[in-house]
């Protein structure tokens, strides 16, 4: 009885002192990122850890509201930029197992317009093109122009480079209509640019209006708004309860102002908004993190296992020197064989964003089944190094901290 009650009391220990190196491990990161946030470099961001059991870290820095010193937290809600797309790969894979859609339908079966590249006329764009990248569809000049909307016409702040991105409020129209203006030839708006001189399905073109065009005609095919059908079938599940697609229909006491430099962005919407314009929380996306961890190796909740190998692609890496980890991430994603998803050579899966006032990034490692969140609210420009400097110190201290 002794012995056993000493192996018990033993199990105990090293069960305990592992849960103190885990608590002063992440004690010691916190302080890492307080020190960085302490430069005002960036004003505030947000950031989780998880594996597939749960998520193991999330914590806020900064602040969210730099007149008010509101502190950012890991619930602060904010645009993630194109992050937002994963969402789309998700939700059509969602509506092919619900048998309203397959990926390998060409667009047309679906939409009110047609929509072909005239320079092949006898190719039919399908909706595995759009979510990979190879429809031969472009953004054109109309798209760069004419997608960021303000809420409300109340000045650009003294910046003058807002004044080129922002339309006025009463420009602001339905999805479906400013993609209508892009690819209908008798719109006033259309460009044959909109369309490249690659067959469809051949080459990769990374496409903001392809992967709209892909959520509108998701819509059409289930009959359900994109916002309705991410809840319904995303959200709710995951219970990711602060994310939504409007600045209407999320908690606006919980949203984060954007910065650009140390002046605030005025609130904009997205004409195309699924391609970039989700707002969500550390916290949400790092249980969005946990479900797809789980989903590559069998395990995921939302979606059949035979759909997860399909959002992913080919999930072969190399076991190399993690080239992303090096460079911006932005440059060394492949997003050519997931269901806008990304991968890096090394094994990467997920995505990065970026925005008027923003940035984000979303990864997990298939080697460690281990992943990372990063939201800022700081525009960061690719001329500033210091920035830059200081967002790739943040990412490579979380991906310092390996689990257990």
């Amino acid at each position: 009885m002794k012995k056993l009650l000493l192996i018990c009391m033993s199990v105990l220990f090293v069960s305990c002192k592992q849960q103190e190196q885990k608590e002063d491990k992440f004690q010691s990161l916190t302080n890492e990122l307080n020190e960085i946030s302490k430069k005002g470099i960036i004003h505030g961001f947000s950031v989780a850890i998880a594996n597939e059991e749960k998520i193991v870290y999330e914590k806020g820095f900064g602040f969210s509201d730099i007149t008010n010193k509101k502190v950012y937290s890991s619930n602060t809600l904010q645009k993630v930029g194109s992050v937002s797309k994963m969402f789309i790969g998700l939700s059509l894979l969602k509506a092919q197992e619900l048998g309203k859609l397959n990926l390998d339908d060409p667009i047309n079966q679906y939409l009110d317009f047609d929509v072909t590249n005239p320079n092949f006329p006898e190719e039919k764009i399908t909706i595995r093109q759009l979510a990979n990248h190879t429809s031969s569809i472009a953004d054109t000049d109309f798209y760069d122009e004419n997608t960021y909307v303000l809420k409300e016409d109340n000045g650009f702040n003294g910046i003058d480079i807002m004044k080129e991105v922002f339309k006025p409020s009463n420009t602001h129209t339905s999805m479906s209509d400013f993609l209508k203006k892009i690819l209908l030839k008798e719109s006033q708006s259309y460009s044959e640019k909109v369309f490249t001189n690659e067959k469809p399905g051949t080459k990769f073109n990374y496409t903001n209006v392809g992967a709209a065009l892909a959520a509108y005609v998701l819509e059409r095919a289930t009959g359900e708004t994109f916002p309705n059908f991410t809840k319904k079938y995303i959200f709710d599940p995951l219970k990711m309860t602060s994310s939504g697609w409007s600045y209407e229909t999320v908690d606006t006491t919980k949203t984060s102002n954007l910065y650009y430099g140390n002046t605030e962005v005025p609130v904009y919407r997205l004409q195309a908004y699924p391609d970039g314009g989700l707002y969500t929380s550390s916290h949400d996306l790092g249980l969005l993190l946990n479900e797809l961890i789980k989903g590559q190796f069998g395990k995921g909740e939302l979606l059949k296992k035979e759909n997860y190998l399909q959002l992913f692609g080919s999930t072969d890496f190399i076991a190399s020197v993690d080239q992303f980890k090096k460079e911006n991430p932005a440059l060394s994603v492949h997003y050519d064989e997931g269901l806008f998803m990304g991968k890096t050579e090394a094994g990467n899966f997920g995505h990065t964003g970026g925005d008027f006032g923003l940035i984000s990034l979303f990864f997990f490692n298939a080697h460690n089944k281990q992943g990372r969140v990063l939201i800022v609210n700081t525009h960061v420009e690719p001329s500033n190094e210091e920035l830059l400097n200081t967002l790739w110190s943040i990412w490579d201290k979380l991906d310092g901290y390996k689990l257990d």
